[in-house]
Formats: C-alpha cells, structure tokens, sequence
C-alpha cells in the first residue's frame, strides 16, 4: 500500500499555529476601563485620542466605539481620578474638615497636572467632581449650616483650588502643575519692578519664591476667616 501523502500546509494545524502572524486591530483586553486607565497613564496635560490609542497599541477609531469625542474620554478619566483621590471624612468641626478638602484638592490637581483645566473647561462636566462638591456641602449641613451657606463654602473652596492651578493657562505657556504656575509667577517680578516701592517688591519677592502650597495655604485661611463671618454660631469651628 503507497504511503499516504502528508497533508498540504494549509491543513496541518500545527504548522498553522507556527506561522501565523497575529492580526492587527482591537486587542481582547481593550475595553471602556482599559481606555480610561490608559488616558490617566497618558496624562491630563498630554491627553488626546491618538496619545491614548498609542498606549493601547490600537487604531484611534477603535477609541470611538467607547467614548463619542474626545471630551467624553477626558470627563471618564477624570471622573476616575476625582473618585479615586483621599478625600477626608467628616469631622468634629467645620474648619478643619474644610481645610482638609482644600488639601485633598490640592493634592489632586498636583498629582495630575492638566486635570484642572480640563476639569474647567469640559463642556459634558465631571460628574464625580460635583457629587465630592455635594458631599461637601451635605457634611456642612450637618454641622449646622444653612444649605444656601454650606453650598457657598465649598463653593468657594473648590474655586480657589482649581484658581490656584489656572494662572497662567491663557499664556504661549501654559503652566500645568505648581512649580509651572509658581515660575509664571516669578516671571511677573520684572513687570512690577519699576512700577512699585521696594518694600512691596520684596513682598512679592518672598511669596513667589516661596513654596506654592504654603501660599495657597495661607488663601485657604483667608477665605475660612471670611466663612466664619456667616457661619451660624450653632455649627463648631474647631
């Protein structure tokens, strides 16, 4: 009996697996969570479709079958960011936890520089980001504030963080993290220099070249002072 033939190459599985070259496109892992874990990988200050489809080795219209626009991507990531941040928990007195929110939002714009201006400009909104803002409200209401007034406290507060962040955004160089904004800052020293007595020179001098959080600290308590001028006396401070 004649031996039997081997099969032809496109029947023998085994040489099939040997030379098959991997297809290109979406791979199996790529998904709505892989996308936004691979925008906040990118970086608020470097985001785009293409920066994120880069990352995931994919084609950027893969991008879309997920998130209709860019802006839609940006407000997952952050919406990501905002709810995954150490926020502090309700304490004995309105000022302190107030303070501690202010740091928490300082700590989380510093960490990821960007995500202030987008978090300012994003049309379609950040969803997280306004419920830590109602959280904060509903704890100031429960140490005794009247809900119009607990609602313009943190108000204040959140403006103040992400003001702090934004200076210098509509600059040819736009500032993206503290020690950005802080040599912005500095930069302005040479416009007052003729303009201004030295001793308001030297002010300027010593804040700018201070430490960007000690500064916005010090706003903080400005802005606290002026809280605890309309505060009830029913809700504690301390």
């Amino acid at each position: 009996m004649a031996d039997t033939p081997p099969d032809p190459p496109h029947r023998r599985p085994e040489l099939n697996a040997r030379l098959r070259v991997p297809k290109l496109g979406r791979p199996s892992q790529v998904g709505r969570r892989s996308i936004v874990d691979a925008a906040v990988e990118v970086g608020f200050d470097e985001l785009s479709v293409s920066a994120v489809a880069r990352r995931l080795g994919v084609k950027h219209s893969t991008l879309y079958r997920y998130f209709s626009n860019k802006e839609e991507l940006i407000a997952a990531a952050a919406d990501q960011v905002v709810a995954g941040a150490d926020w502090p928990s309700p304490c004995a007195g309105w000022r302190p936890y107030l303070r501690a929110v202010a740091r928490a939002a300082f700590r989380l714009f510093e960490e990821h520089p960007g995500l202030a201006t987008h978090i300012a400009a994003l049309r379609v909104g950040v969803r997280e980001f306004a419920r830590q803002g109602a959280r904060t409200t509903a704890v100031l209401v429960d140490l005794g504030f009247d809900p119009e007034a607990a609602a313009l406290a943190q108000d204040l507060i959140n403006e103040q963080v992400l003001l702090h962040f934004l200076t210098g955004q509509r600059t040819g160089r736009p500032a993206t993290d503290p020690e950005g904004v802080a040599e912005l800052r500095r930069a302005m020293l040479d416009d007052i220099r003729e303009v201004t007595d030295p001793s308001i020179e030297a002010a300027f001098t010593r804040i700018l070249n201070g430490s960007s959080a000690d500064w916005f600290g010090r706003k903080i308590e400005v802005l606290l002072d002026g809280i605890a001028a309309s505060a009830p006396a029913s809700a504690p401070a301390v």
